[in-house]
């Protein structure tokens, strides 16, 4: 008798424990999908063919580079290879973890390690993070030589960036066109709507720390306004991007949560160094003094930023504070410009991508028409902006650089160096010296040396003035209260989509 009672009480337990979810979160009540607001839509699909930020954000979780980095402590760790020996300066060893699959199932492989970096070399976008590569060769299965054409202190750290993840060869040769479809990262592509959104799945079988969700949809919301409201309104569980402007309205909100940290983002006016134009130092002399760059601060980002002088964010390797540029001088400006072989000015078109971009090129826009230089601003998305740049039509332009990791070498090769005319370098600069120092820096061991050979390089930046570094910002999203294991990184390129998770 009563064994049937205790029968009848653990089944009617049982069935509580289903509807209630005691043993777990009950899958009828779960929330397994959490939707982000992203500020701008991708230029494609293939990992390498652009070096964006917004891209970026799918390549980190999708694929896996062979080695990760905690921003928090700034240190490197195992990805793909499970250990690393460096054998001489030159020349690298890997071990790859053995029974990683990706997401088709296939094993990963070090001739696959190969074909990524040989890929990656090819490619309009990434190649000037292995620039350095000489040669990458197969040991065995899970073991890879890289060697260097010279000594490069920042190889590791290149090998971090999700712009030299690796793919698997066999699939990416049968199935061209599909690039996003096969990483081994924490997340499987399902779906891109051009304009409208990308979504990804939790890769259950993932060799690492699991995703917090089972499903993330990043939303294309360029309106700083909309994503706010869509916020405030649960239309969206995260807003990626808050504009400054509307951080007291979240704060005031018991539902929501903001996040900030100091940004390692640089944004600068761009100009096309082949135009006649830009071509005339007096002119971009004129432009650097003209430009009020805490007058953008003000406006723009409530005061939540630093003017800048230097493409490196102050929490990059060898930022060097000491170099200020040219200061806010209207009187120095229009005497440059009367030097110029335009003295009475000239007009010309300015491109944005996103709405904060639209607001800089609006203030720089009446700050230009001063010195006479009218600007007519044009506002088009990722792809047409890149496709523009190659073929040398951007007369000026807003652009931003998020540091990868934090060696100098990422932002000064990617965004001048001679060899990137078109791709990462859309200002055309090209510089023979330039590049013979970039090379040199990348070789220096000694700290002292290679802050000098940075700070030099920094200071041709700021004297020559080949693009305009303006200010960094204070990074801040915003999420619901539910929405946990968010953190801003402090110099990284993208927030840790992957570890956010719902909590009740």
């Amino acid at each position: 008798m009563k064994s049937c009672k205790l029968t009848r009480f653990l089944l009617i337990l049982a069935g509580l424990c289903l509807i209630l979810g005691c043993f777990g979160v009950s899958s009828a009540n779960a929330k397994t999908e959490l939707v982000i607001a992203m500020d701008e839509d991708i230029a494609g699909l293939d990992p390498f063919a652009q070096n964006e930020t917004i891209s970026n954000v799918y390549t980190t979780i999708i694929y896996d580079p062979l080695l990760k980095v905690d921003f928090w402590t700034n240190t490197i760790k195992p990805g793909l290879a499970e250990s690393w020996e460096m054998i001489s300066p030159t020349e690298y060893l890997f071990k790859l973890r053995p029974n990683v699959k990706f997401h088709n199932g296939a094993d990963l492989k070090a001739s696959d390690v190969k074909f990524s970096l040989e890929r990656v070399a090819a490619s309009a976008g990434m190649a000037p993070k292995v620039a350095l590569i000489s040669e990458v060769q197969v040991v065995d299965d899970l073991t890879v030589r890289i060697l260097l054409k010279n000594p490069y202190t920042a190889i590791l750290n290149v090998l971090t960036f999700c712009g030299t993840s690796i793919l698997n060869e066999e699939f990416v040769k049968a199935n061209p066109n599909r690039y996003a479809h096969n990483g081994t990262g924490p997340y499987i592509f399902r779906e891109w709507i051009s304009g409208e959104s990308i979504t990804v799945d939790r890769n259950d079988n993932y060799w690492g720390p699991k995703g917090g969700m089972q499903t993330l949809k990043f939303v294309c919301m360029p309106e700083a306004a909309s994503r706010t409201i869509a916020l405030e309104t649960g239309d969206i569980d995260v807003n990626s991007t808050m504009a400054a402007i509307d951080i007291p309205k979240i704060k005031a909100n018991p539902n929501l949560e903001i996040y900030d940290n100091v940004s390692g983002k640089v944004d600068y006016l761009g100009v096309n160094l082949t135009s006649d134009y830009f071509k005339d130092r007096n002119v971009r002399l004129a432009i650097a003094h003209a430009i009020d760059k805490q007058e953008i601060i003000d406006i723009l980002l409530e005061g939540r930023g630093a003017p800048m002088a230097s493409i490196l964010g102050k929490g990059q390797d060898n930022h060097d504070a000491s170099i200020q540029g040219y200061p806010f001088d209207l009187k120095k400006a229009k005497e440059y410009m009367a030097a110029s072989a335009f003295p009475k000015g000239f007009n010309a078109n300015i491109y944005a991508r996103r709405e904060d971009q639209n607001t800089v090129a609006q203030i720089l826009q009446a700050q230009l028409a001063e010195i006479g230089i009218n600007i007519k601003i044009e506002r088009v998305e990722s792809a047409i902006y890149l496709n523009l740049a190659k073929s040398k039509q951007l007369d000026m332009f807003m652009g931003s650089w998020q540091p990868a990791h934090t060696d100098a070498d990422n932002p000064m090769r990617s965004l001048l160096v001679s060899n990137r005319a078109g791709m990462t370098n859309l200002v055309w600069h090209q510089n023979p010296d330039y590049d013979k120092w970039i090379d040199h820096a990348a070789t220096i061991v000694d700290p002292t040396e290679k802050q000098a050979a940075y700070s030099n390089i920094q200071q041709y930046i700021a004297d020559e003035c080949p693009l305009f570094p303006l200010f960094s910002e204070m990074w801040t999203c915003a999420a619901k209260k539910q929405v946990k294991g968010v953190r801003v990184p402090p110099a990284g390129e993208t927030l840790p989509y992957h570890l956010f998770y719902w909590e009740e």
